[in-house]
Formats: structure tokens, C-alpha cells, sequence
């Protein structure tokens, strides 16, 4: 039940991605941080599909018990960009909630690398730049076991 939770939220939040920019495979890397596209042909892809990296995120993500006991919840907006061989690159937070929920999105867009079809623009493959944000709103269930068991541990 949880981690249904945990999909419903993450696939609302994963459909908003938005592409921020490609990069043409051919150039160096100093070209490559310059060359801007506002679309590509095709965007990467988990290679499974995007229910498929729904269902990952779901599966993946662990929130932390600090941030339950603390109440923190939000969303951390990822960028990381997919490389022409599906690996993932240049992970940061553009918008974060706190230091343990950004290390957990961080954590969990690692463990996605090189599990990606890359982009394509005018038939090569580029590199492409994803904001991806990454919701964290736990249930009330969630949130409360995790105080309950944090007492427990206070009172041994």
C-alpha cells in the first residue's frame, strides 16, 4: 500500500519532467555545455518505459526517518543530464527541502544511470538535461510508525 502511494505520487510529479536542453553528441565537452536545443526529436527513456521508471522510483525510494520524525516533506527538483550511452551525469539539486531528502533523490536518480535509451535530435543521438522533480509527502501511517518507533528507541 505504501509504495502505491509512493507510484500515484511520483507519477503525478515524473509527467511534469521538463526537457531544459540537448546537446549534440559530436562536440567536446566545453561545446557541449554551450549547445542549446529548445526540443529533440526523441527524449531518453527508461529503457523499460516510464511506467517502468515509476514503478522504479517507487520501489527505490526511502524516506528517511529523520525527515518522517521531523515532519519535512515537499519536493526536490533533481537535474541531472542523460548522456549519449543512457548514463546519468551532472546530478544537482536545483531546489531542495533538506539535506536528507536531497541526499535520498540524489541517491535514488544515481541508481537510474545507465538505464536509459539517450535523446535523439536530427537523427544522432545528444545529450539531454532533465529537471526531475521528486515528491516526498509521506502518509500519516508512515510518518506516525516512524515517531512511534523513534520513542521506543529513546526510551531503551
Amino acid at each position: 500500500m505504501q509504495h502505491m502511494k509512493y507510484f500515484l505520487l511520483l507519477l503525478c510529479t515524473t509527467i511534469f519532467c521538463q526537457v531544459s536542453f540537448a546537446q549534440n553528441a559530436n562536440r567536446d565537452a566545453k561545446k557541449y555545455r554551450k549547445a542549446k536545443y529548445l526540443s529533440v526529436d526523441r527524449l531518453p527513456e527508461f529503457k523499460r518505459g516510464n511506467s517502468a521508471m515509476f514503478e522504479y522510483l517507487s520501489d527505490n525510494i526511502i524516506y528517511p526517518k529523520e525527515a518522517l520524525i521531523n515532519g519535512e516533506q515537499g519536493v526536490v527538483f533533481v537535474i541531472f543530464e542523460v548522456d549519449t550511452n543512457g548514463i546519468i551525469k551532472d546530478i544537482e539539486i536545483a531546489k531542495g527541502i533538506s539535506p536528507v531528502l536531497d541526499a535520498e533523490a540524489i541517491r535514488v536518480v544515481k541508481s537510474m544511470s545507465g538505464k536509459w535509451k539517450p535523446g535523439v535530435k536530427n537523427g544522432k543521438l545528444v545529450r539531454v538535461k532533465f529537471n526531475l522533480p521528486v515528491r516526498f509527502f509521506p502518509s500519516p501511517d508512515l510518518r506516525n510508525a516512524a515517531i512511534r518507533e523513534n520513542k521506543r528507541k529513546q526510551q531503551d
